[in-house]
């Protein structure tokens, strides 16, 4: 998808593997200056998350890409070079979710001009506004007609989840919502947006220990962090469960059966044994697709105790190249 062009529902629908790209640090530190991106290695990514196997889009600046630590300045910056060196390979989403209102509304105009084909929005963090708050705040940054996603993820954000009624009243209001990344862990939830939202609105898991059980179902994508590292395995677990399409079927086992074989990794014991994106990056760093994993603070390196436990599970899978 060329930059510039807007994703739609129908398109979308397509993006069934997302990955959830980290950001990848010359250093550990502060900012730019002593902890910058290190873009020779983030292109090195960037291929290594297309080219092998062809995940569906890529996801610059989500929350496992650590915007937190960017000024906006900053983060346009490196969306509008992910756009560049994607170079249409697939498209680009990013993400511009802020808990001030003007500030996404800036961020996402300004990512579209950049070329985005798309945005992710979060419920705004911190100031834990209502369920009315959160509708007007989707609404505003709606009203600019570019394509968006909502991501609800309250382990993260506070405030409770982004309620299930006020995702389906803004999928009915605006056609250019094309849909919702979903975070918290309630297969329930899937369940009742499935059940309410337009029949063409797109849901995304984004809680990577129960993709494997909403897709299963049927009609659910992912935008999934373990993509990021075990690219061409959790791809082809992905099309399985498409090509199932909630039947019980040869394809749905083959699915479960990836899902089985990399089930530590989906979870505490595994690339979550410290906060995401931390597992992710190191183990990026292992199989050696970048030199090494580095963060600005707050974040810091995954303790060594945990390390080992990592390298340990990666191993045993055959996943850390000789």
């Amino acid at each position: 998808m060329k930059p510039h062009e807007l994703l739609t529902r129908k398109t979308a629908r397509a993006l069934r593997c997302i990955p959830a790209m980290p950001t990848v640090y010359a250093s550990n530190g502060l900012g730019p200056d002593d902890a910058p991106i290190d873009f020779a290695q983030q292109a090195k990514l960037i291929d290594h998350l297309i080219d092998p196997c062809r995940n569906d889009a890529i996801l610059a600046a989500g929350t496992t890409g650590e915007p937190a630590t960017m000024s906006h300045e900053e983060q346009l910056a490196y969306i509008s070079w992910t756009i560049g060196t994607v170079d249409g390979r697939v498209p680009v989403i990013a993400g511009t979710g802020a808990n001030s209102t003007k500030e996404a509304i800036w961020l996402t105009r300004r990512a579209a001009e950049a070329g985005a084909n798309a945005v992710l929005i979060v419920k705004p963090y911190y100031n834990n506004p209502t369920p009315e708050g959160v509708l007007a705040h989707f609404r505003a940054i709606a009203k600019l007609g570019i394509p968006f996603i909502s991501y609800s993820v309250s382990a993260r954000t506070g405030g409770g989840p982004i309620p299930v009624e006020v995702i389906v009243e803004l999928a009915r209001e605006f056609p250019h919502y094309i849909g919702h990344k979903e975070a918290e862990g309630d297969p329930a939830r899937f369940a009742a947006l499935r059940k309410q939202c337009p029949a063409d609105f797109v849901i995304w898991s984004g809680d990577d220990g129960i993709t494997a059980q909403v897709m299963a179902t049927g009609d659910c994508n992912g935008v999934i962090s373990v993509a990021s590292c075990i690219t061409d395995q959790v791809k082809v677990m992905v099309d399985h469960f498409a090509a199932a399409n909630g039947q019980i079927c040869d394809d749905r086992a083959a699915g479960f059966a990836i899902h089985h074989r990399l089930e530590t990794l989906f979870g505490k014991g595994g690339l979550f044994i410290e906060t995401n994106p931390l597992g992710v990056k190191e183990a990026l760093a292992q199989r050696k697709v970048i030199e090494k994993a580095c963060f600005r603070l707050p974040l810091v390196p995954m303790q060594p105790a945990n390390t080992a436990i990592l390298k340990r599970v990666l191993d045993e899978l055959g996943l850390i190249p000789n």
